[in-house]
């Protein structure tokens, strides 16, 4: 395993690097990064976590180069996880011992780390693969996705609270993602939204329509999910009413991120 402050380094790295690829990154460095100035140690697993599951994301959506099969990557890094045996010749693998060991109280944290995993490898093989997802098993995959990274955002806080106890943050939150990056997600390959509405827009231009928030089928889907956002809000300040009755420091988190999803739906 790499030590001490080896891996700090590394995980430092790593999150500057994500932060000069996009502002939303850079948000995410100053809140991690600055909420450990006060509280070092304890926010470790949060520093060493972000590095190692935003890297294996960046793999999987392409915005990192891997010379090799993504599928072999994704299948290596969930045995190395799931057997907490590392083989630490690369970067990823590093970090994921690193997290690993500081989930060594929280096993539900390591199995929230697995099916994130799996979430991710999965828009691997929906980009690589264009594939087209049934409502169904799309909305399921995005609660999936969310569910997780809740939880895990959570297990690294040190907090007590979990994502079952704020269903409307997650399904608000899985709504802002798919509206928020919907051309950069097409562009790469995945689409978030349904087999047939895809099917409807082609069928109109007679095979070949272009997918974007402005294709008639999609704006109308899309402004369908908008529509049950303000439902999904309401239900996610119901529960952190009740998470605040319970443990505040939960509350005061996920706040910032329900007033973020907030302000996208306003616009």
């Amino acid at each position: 395993m790499k030590r001490g402050s080896g891996v700090e380094w590394l995980s430092f790295a790593e999150s500057l690097r994500f932060a000069r690829r996009h502002r939303r990154y850079f948000g995410i460095f100053l809140v991690i990064y600055g909420r450990s100035l006060l509280r070092w140690r304890k926010m470790h697993a949060a520093r060493v976590g972000y590095a190692f599951l935003q890297l294996f994301d960046d793999y999987m959506d392409g915005d990192r180069t891997w010379d090799g099969s993504l599928d072999a990557l994704a299948a290596r890094m969930q045995a190395e996880w799931d057997s907490g045996v590392f083989a630490e010749d690369i970067p990823l693998s590093q970090l994921g011992e690193a997290f690993w060991k500081e989930l060594e109280a929280a096993p539900e944290g390591r199995t929230d780390v697995y099916a994130l995993l799996q979430a991710m490898h999965f828009d691997s093989q929906r980009r690589v693969q264009r594939l087209l997802l049934d409502e169904q098993t799309l909305h399921a995959h995005l609660h999936r996705t969310f569910y997780h990274s809740v939880d895990i955002l959570l297990v690294v806080s040190g907090l007590q609270t979990r994502a079952r106890e704020v269903p409307g943050l997650v399904k608000a939150l899985a709504w802002c993602s798919v509206v928020r990056d919907f051309d950069d997600d097409v562009a790469a390959g995945i689409i978030n939204v349904p087999q047939k509405v895809v099917e409807a827009a082609r069928l109109r231009e007679g095979g070949s329509a272009t997918i974007t928030t402005h294709t008639p089928e999609v704006a109308a889907w899309l402004n369908e999910e908008h529509a049950k956002v303000k439902e999904h809000l309401e239900q996610a300040h119901a529960n952190l009413t009740e998470v605040s009755t319970k443990e505040p420091e939960a509350a005061k988190l996920l706040r910032v991120f329900q007033k973020s999803v907030e302000k996208y739906a306003s616009r």
